[in-house]
């Protein structure tokens, strides 16, 4: 069975800075996804190795490679994110990459102390109750920061569930009317007229 956590220490190791490794992880994705938008399949490293140099050679043309200190460390987190790519491509885990990216992701978030969370809901909610809802999770947590997206769930009827990588607080109108059919034994009950 793949394992993403060796692939995400690995492609960390090497990083100086928390904006470094940001800069690698959106160089490292552009390269997956464009690779994997292409007609057929790479057929190995050499096409992955063309692949690579055809991006090269746009970002040499965008400007990345001048002598600028951001755009010099920033050419070199892509090059970093290529060699990576390449990798990749080379063990057979290119198909793997979004396992291999979102561990990076939480391991760049845990090292920063962020915590992403998502909040489902029937409507969209009103800023305040966002804010209300990060500040309670950043009590529960301890965590520095949390970035709080926001998914639109029709389904819920009521209420709101808020992931947190693997949990799920279900505060939901559907998952309490679960819980009180289970604390009344499960059968339903209904009014005699």
């Amino acid at each position: 069975m793949f394992s993403p956590e060796p692939w995400a220490h690995a492609f960390l190791r090497q990083m100086k800075t928390a904006e470094e490794s940001e800069s690698a992880l959106e160089a490292l994705k552009l390269y997956c996804r464009a690779a994997l938008m292409i007609p057929g399949e790479l057929a190995g490293l050499n096409d992955a190795r063309r692949f690579a140099r055809v991006i090269d050679r746009s970002l040499e043309q965008a400007g990345f490679a001048g002598d600028s200190g951001r755009r010099a460390d920033l050419f070199a987190a892509v090059k970093y994110a290529r060699n990576f790519f390449l990798l990749m491509v080379r063990k057979g885990c290119l198909y793997q990459y979004k396992k291999i990216v979102s561990r990076i992701r939480r391991v760049i978030d845990e090292n920063n102390g962020t915590v992403q969370a998502a909040l489902e809901a029937p409507f969209e909610p009103d800023p305040g109750f966002m804010e209300l809802i990060k500040q309670r999770l950043l009590k529960k947590t301890k965590a520095r920061k949390i970035e709080l997206g926001f998914y639109l769930s029709p389904e819920l009827a009521g209420g709101f569930k808020i992931r947190m990588g693997s949990v799920l607080l279900d505060g939901s109108l559907k998952a309490r009317i679960a819980k009180m059919a289970s604390d009344f034994g499960g059968e339903s009950y209904s009014r005699q007229m």
